[in-house]
């Protein structure tokens, strides 16, 4: 049983300027910016086990072209950035971006996605450069599945740099949870229990048709309504209004319990509506959104025309943001796209 709590949600979004605001009337303030392809796990979901080719690092936009790109995406109304890889902590210079990105006026908040395989020995570092919060994917705590799902991980690893990013003061401190049916479906319970115990968010994500067959996507595929079932055997849950930059998930709490539960259902049930987002690649790409066809090359503007340059793609990504994306077409639009059909590690989730 679900209570619900009173309703006087706000994405408490500031006042816009009008060049964040796209053809849908959308206020985009989120930037999420993938500083690598690579990873050094093989999640089931994200990538496959061989066949990968990676860009070579020559081809990311460099350090002081990232920064400009940031400086003008805020002066036009972005107000968070979250770093995604891949794996974002294999990027060598991830701490000095970082420190570049809190010295811009107008930041308002630094997240970073990551496995958390070697997030113990960066965390303090990353949270003196500027790193507000992580988000750390955990498909599972058992050791057996969780080498079994990421191909070649850990779980002792993942654990330590949960406990070195909490340590250092990352909060909100929020557990990714990708559910497959038949792979981790049978741990939603105990995952989402840790919220009664500790003070965390554990959010639980719909696998996405991103990368992989339709066919091998509806065999695995978990809806929201059914990963909410499974969460309440543990008892009520209460929903919980939006806090400002909470993101798509709907929120829940069990009565009493320090954490927090989130389920996104980006495929059973669109939360486009509200969307603040757009994305960019390592090398450069922006995506008005993540399973978007549309791609505008920033760093190629950049290095001919300068901040003007990056400022008219960003411009033509507003534009050309859609009003939803097409995760629930069964083929036709998932068809033929060649930037649909990217993995997920190469989008930055």
């Amino acid at each position: 049983m679900i209570a619900q709590a009173p309703q006087t949600t706000s994405l408490g979004e500031r006042a816009s300027s009008p060049e964040n605001i796209d053809g849908f009337g959308r206020t985009i303030s989120y930037l999420r910016i993938s500083l690598t392809d690579r990873c050094n796990l093989r999640c089931l979901y994200c990538m496959p086990a061989e066949g990968m080719t990676f860009m070579h690092p020559s081809h990311y936009l460099r350090r002081e072209e990232l920064n400009t790109v940031l400086r003008v995406a805020v002066q036009m109304g972005i107000r968070k950035i979250r770093f995604t890889g891949g794996e974002p902590t294999l990027r060598p210079e991830l701490v000095e971006i970082v420190r570049d990105t809190r010295s811009i006026e107008g930041v308002e908040e630094i997240a970073l996605s990551t496995n958390a395989v070697l997030l113990d020995r960066k965390a303090a570092a990353l949270k003196e450069a500027g790193v507000d919060r992580v988000n750390i994917s955990l498909d599972t705590l058992r050791p057996d599945r969780f080498r079994q799902m990421t191909r070649l991980g850990n779980i002792e690893k993942v654990f330590a740099g949960i406990r070195a990013a909490w340590e250092v003061g990352m909060r909100p401190l929020k557990i990714n949870t990708v559910v497959m049916r038949g792979q981790n479906d049978d741990e939603i319970g105990q995952l989402a229990a840790l919220t009664q115990r500790y003070p965390i968010e554990v959010r639980f994500i719909e696998y996405m048709p991103i990368g992989v067959s339709y066919e091998a996507w509806r065999a695995s595929f978990v809806p929201a309504a059914e990963i909410l079932r499974a969460c309440e055997q543990n008892g009520v849950l209460i929903h919980v209004p939006q806090e400002r930059y909470s993101g798509p998930a709907e929120r829940y709490q069990y009565m009493g319990a320090p954490g927090k539960i989130g389920v996104i259902h980006a495929v059973s049930t669109s939360f486009c509506g509200y969307c603040n987002r757009i994305r960019m690649t390592a090398d450069g790409l922006f995506k008005p959104c993540l399973h978007s066809d549309h791609v505008f090359d920033v760093k190629e503007a950049l290095r001919m025309r300068g901040e003007e340059g990056v400022r008219d793609v960003l411009r033509h990504v507003l534009r050309k943001k859609p009003l939803q994306h097409h995760m629930q077409v069964p083929e036709g639009a998932l068809a033929n796209t060649r930037y649909s059909r990217l993995n997920m590690s190469q989008m930055g989730g």
